[in-house]
């Protein structure tokens, strides 16, 4: 009788290890899916940041473009009217005036230049923010899939401690039954 009791007490904290098993089980369970589901906001965050940079880039280089394009223009403009003035009036006062509607023409283009170069300089400040941000969040997506393969590892250890412990508290209740019979 005092060993069906002993077996009794031992049953009753088996079991009771089993219940603390399977809430830490639980619990481990709802870490991983809570992680698994940070790692899914971190992606979606990097794709969308991914998105920015490329627009960001497409950016840079249209104003790229359009800063060539303005020189380019700038440059056949001076050129063009110069020759044209000439052309029609070789006087003095003409080609002043030609000259000084040329450098209106060329203070214009500069502050245009100048605007772009402004744009420029500041999507590429937001590309490096925006490539800062995506190695920052990619270092932290790697830790959370270290942390939930740690979570999952713990799981699985709880789950074999379970089954061994299980197959204890039955053996223990077998033995019991054979000294209850």
């Amino acid at each position: 009788e005092a060993r069906a009791e002993e077996f009794a007490g031992g049953l009753r904290a088996s079991q009771k290890v089993i219940q603390d098993f399977e809430r830490n089980h639980a619990e481990l369970h709802k870490q991983v899916v809570v992680k698994e589901n940070e790692i899914m906001l971190l992606r979606q965050r990097c794709e969308d940041a991914t998105r920015e940079s490329a627009a960001a880039t497409h950016a840079a280089r249209e104003a790229a473009r359009k800063i060539s394009d303005l020189e380019d223009a700038n440059s056949k403009l001076a050129v063009k009217g110069l020759m044209a003035k000439v052309a029609h009036d070789s006087s003095d006062a003409s080609v002043a005036a030609t000259l000084e509607q040329l450098q209106r023409t060329n203070a214009e283009l500069s502050d245009a230049n100048s605007q772009l170069n402004r744009q420029l300089e500041e999507t590429k400040r937001a590309l490096d923010h925006i490539t800062q941000v995506l190695e920052d969040e990619s270092a932290t997506a790697q830790v959370l899939r270290d942390e939930v393969a740690d979570l999952r590892d713990q799981r699985d250890a709880l789950s074999a401690s379970q089954a061994r412990l299980e197959s204890i508290v039955q053996e223990q209740a077998t033995q019991l039954a054979a000294l209850d019979a």
